[in-house]
């Protein structure tokens, strides 16, 4: 008998696999969602605060703000800088909307009377 072995050790009986639940994104793709989630979110905190600092500029002082001078910017050029950035994010945004609801009234029209679920997913869209 090998040293290594006790004497009165009775066979390991097989153990049946792990129950795995199927993931439907791998680790590696669910950390780069997320880093890509937090990046944009720490974007679109800054533009909302680059924003705000815009508008409290023009609002100090009627126009002629020190800042602004420094910079050598005129405060008719920043309300159309604002007023510009307003049309383009609107614009984004209904263009967004559109599809998704082009999309869905396209599910809703293709699916047929037996797919109930797909019809009621197209819904919510």
């Amino acid at each position: 008998m090998p040293d290594n072995q006790p004497v009165n050790q009775a066979p390991k009986a097989p153990q049946p696999p792990a129950q795995k639940t199927p993931n439907l994104v791998s680790p590696n793709k669910q950390s780069k969602l997320g880093l890509l989630l937090v990046f944009s979110g720490i974007f679109l905190v800054l533009f909302v605060l680059f924003l705000v600092f815009l508008v409290v500029l023009l609002a100090q002082n009627g126009g002629n703000n020190p800042v602004l001078q420094a910079l050598g910017v005129e405060p008719a050029l920043l309300r159309q800088l604002l007023s510009t950035l307003i049309s383009l994010v609107f614009g984004f945004l209904s263009l967004v909307s559109f599809i998704v609801m082009a999309v869905g009234l396209f599910r809703r029209l293709t699916s047929t009377k037996v797919e109930l679920e797909k019809k009621k997913n197209s819904l919510i869209m």
